[in-house]
């Protein structure tokens, strides 16, 4: 009983920090993305062998040693990996963003035969082949799926996943404007698609301030701000609100089991307490009626202490737990709040935020891409 107890209190750790590292480290051991990447770079280099170059193959060995060494590391020591592999994860998700592997098999994709209609006039089945081909475009131009997967699959905690999911946008939009060159884009029906899905987007700039609007763009700038968009939309945003989401719901299952622990560990100490007293004075014998009453008075006060104190308690953490910052432990309170609203009230105000952070992030998007010639 007492080894069961000891064990069922070292499986939850009191170092907030080690807790995290352990569960981000038991979804990165199920070596999903290790086995996935073995396998893409396998597929790849059989799909794309006449394009790829010696620089390519190279990475692409570098690569798959490295997922190969994340592997071994991974069953050789656990505890370890536990402690230190999201600096390799982190850099890992950065090289395949950096690398111009990538690049040079997307380009030779976009580069075959358009799929949208002929002439590229709107009508009937038509305008939803044309629209749904563009989706599917944006999709795969934007790598959205591929830095979902590198975010998902090997976690990092969301101090270091923002920035370093930041940092991989960013180095997959420095090739929009080759991406948006490709033949497959420059489609009259993919520029007509980008035309509407950009005037569609600045109409979310009437609810900035006056003066805030952006000068209009010509074909190549509005493919390469839809493009942008679509990276945010699907590369950064569902990642980061998933282990936004894992996060702060790991923080608050972390805190109430400590709390419930500590509560159950007062009331244990404060009944052997009551019955240490109880035994004491059923040994000895009053002095009197009046220290008798004067006995049952205090312990009715004790009571109502003790249940005051036990209030209190529920709302602390043992001495010896270590929780995050008061800042960072604010935030995981307030994401976990707005992931399970419980009013209507809280529903809309955050809607509301959701469209001013949409609203923001296209202007910044507008100010960030150049204009180039109006068409």
């Amino acid at each position: 009983m007492l080894q069961a107890s000891r064990s069922s209190r070292s499986s939850l750790p009191a170092d907030w920090g080690q807790h995290l590292r352990q569960e981000l480290a038991a979804v990165d051991a199920a070596a999903a993305l290790d086995k996935l990447s073995l396998g893409v770079i396998a597929a790849g280099l059989l799909r794309s062998w006449a394009v790829v170059r010696a620089p390519d193959f190279l990475f692409l060995a570098c690569y798959a040693a490295a997922t190969a060494g994340m592997l071994l590391w991974r069953r050789r020591a656990p505890a370890s990996f536990a402690a230190w592999r999201e600096l390799p994860a982190a850099a890992m998700r950065l090289a395949v963003a950096a690398a111009p592997t990538g690049w040079v098999i997307t380009r030779q994709a976009l580069s075959g035969a358009a799929p949208f209609s002929a002439d590229g006039s709107p009508g009937g089945m038509r305008v939803a082949q044309d629209v749904a081909a563009f989706a599917l475009l944006l999709f795969f131009s934007s790598f959205g799926a591929t830095g979902s997967v590198l975010a998902l699959a090997r976690p990092l905690r969301l101090a270091l996943h923002m920035p370093v999911q930041a940092a991989t946008m960013a180095l997959i939009r420095s090739r929009n404007a080759d991406i948006c060159a490709t033949p497959i884009l420059r489609h009259p029906a993919a520029q007509r698609m980008a035309a509407q899905v950009y005037s569609a987007l600045s109409l979310l700039q009437v609810v900035l301030p006056a003066g805030a609007l952006a000068a209009q763009h010509g074909a190549a700038g509005r493919c390469q701000a839809v493009l942008t968009m679509a990276e945010l939309l699907f590369g950064f945003l569902p990642s980061t609100l998933v282990l936004a989401a894992q996060e702060s719901r790991r923080y608050v299952r972390w805190q109430a089991r400590w709390r419930r622990r500590w509560q159950r560990q007062r009331q244990q100490l404060r009944r052997l307490e009551q019955q240490q007293e109880a035994a004491e004075a059923s040994t000895s014998k009053p002095a009197a009626a009046s220290a008798q009453s004067e006995y049952t008075r205090d312990r009715q006060e004790e009571a109502g202490g003790a249940e005051a104190e036990a209030a209190a308690a529920s709302e602390q953490l043992p001495p010896h737990v270590r929780p995050p910052g008061r800042l960072a432990a604010g935030t995981y309170k307030a994401l976990y709040a707005g992931m399970h609203p419980q009013d209507p009230s809280d529903c809309a105000m955050l809607a509301v935020t959701a469209t001013l952070l949409l609203c923001s992030a296209w202007h910044a998007i507008l100010l960030a891409t150049p204009a180039g010639p109006a068409s």
